[in-house]
């Protein structure tokens, strides 16, 4: 199986898993969704399938660059490396504690979501392992979800060993308000505290590395902000779990419909049921590729019966090469 095929099945797994999330959380409003585990589970796959020895350079534009020729089989275009390059921002910190350094190189940051490229130097490391941290808390203020309500999720993917032999992690935050789409444009005050560097950290036989405590404080602006652009309410035909449960298909309407760079944020009546999108999400580009979710997240508005969803994508998008985007079996043209 080689990588694209890998990655493309994959996501396809990881956007049911999506949906169950959003049904249990319906069931139970205080529940957090975290579909970052998802995409960590993706990144161990990936590596499994021999990527963990790649060279993404040392900047989050280059790991994108890098995932882009994955999942599409091209390089980025200059218009696309642009769009990366405007939603970027250096961060430049770093710390060494028992001999190992850590760096928060840069950050590229969307309305509702932002990734930081972390870098991990001094330790002996194996292409035959993954590597992270014990623990890891995050501060962001001003807290979206404190104002407005809803969920979020953080979580680091651990993504191999660059040309310096340093343990590459991307972090990824990303939250919905129970209020629909929010733009704000507030810096982020942010705080990450770092436990104890390990081998194989999400086991019970880790094997610690550097003990220790690494903490960033740091303000991520977001007044670069992304593009968007409103979609028609669209008919699709998705599988109801809540009440058919041999996933016959049945009609519902997606409203607010709103595709940006990083994502794509809609609404639908969840009291008829909760959907699955047998055939999932994607970006359709003008080059003929398409770019899919890597997860997304589901919260109900307050007292209207509607679901309000945000599916992030693979890779931030340029939308000047979009030509659609596909919801199941319904392809929507993007003009």
């Amino acid at each position: 199986m080689n990588e694209k095929v890998l990655f493309e099945s994959l996501n396809a797994i990881d956007d049911a898993i999506l949906i169950r999330s959003e049904q249990n959380f319906i069931k139970k409003r205080t529940h957090r969704i975290s579909v970052i585990l998802i995409a960590a589970a993706l990144a161990a796959l990936l590596m499994g399938a021999g990527l963990a020895a790649m060279m993404y350079g040392d900047n989050i534009r280059n790991w994108f660059g890098h995932y882009w020729e994955l999942v599409t089989g091209q390089e980025m275009s200059e218009k696309q490396t642009a769009l990366i390059d405007h939603l970027t921002q250096n961060i430049g910190l770093s710390q060494t504690v028992d001999g190992v350094t850590v760096s928060i190189d840069s950050a590229t940051v969307g309305m509702d979501t932002f990734y930081l490229l972390l870098r991990v130097e001094g330790a002996r490391l194996s292409e035959r392992y993954d590597y992270g941290f014990r623990h890891l808390d995050m501060i962001v203020s001003p807290d979206p979800l404190a104002e407005f309500g809803g969920l979020g999720s953080y979580g680091p993917q651990y993504h191999g060993i660059d040309g310096d032999g340093a343990a590459l992690i991307l972090l990824h935050y990303d939250y919905v308000t129970s209020r629909g789409y929010v733009e704000d444009t507030r810096p982020l005050d942010i705080t990450i505290t770092l436990n104890d560097f390990c081998k194989r950290p999400h086991v019970n036989e880790r094997k610690i590395l550097a003990k220790g405590t690494w903490e960033f404080h740091f303000t991520l602006e977001r007044n670069q902000l992304p593009g968007q652009i409103a979609l028609p309410d669209t008919e699709v035909m998705v599988a109801d779990l809540e009440h058919r449960k041999d996933y016959t298909e049945v009609s519902v309407t997606f409203t607010d419909m709103i595709l940006t760079n990083t994502g794509l944020q809609f609404m639908y009546d969840y009291r008829k049921g909760t959907l699955y999108l047998v055939d999932g999400v994607e970006v359709i580009l003008k080059s003929g590729v398409s770019i899919g979710v890597s997860g997304g997240t589901g919260t109900p508005l307050e007292d209207s019966g509607l679901l309000f969803c945000s599916y992030k994508w693979v890779v931030p998008v340029n939308l000047e090469e979009v030509s659609g985007v596909r919801i199941g079996k319904m392809i929507i043209p993007v003009n």
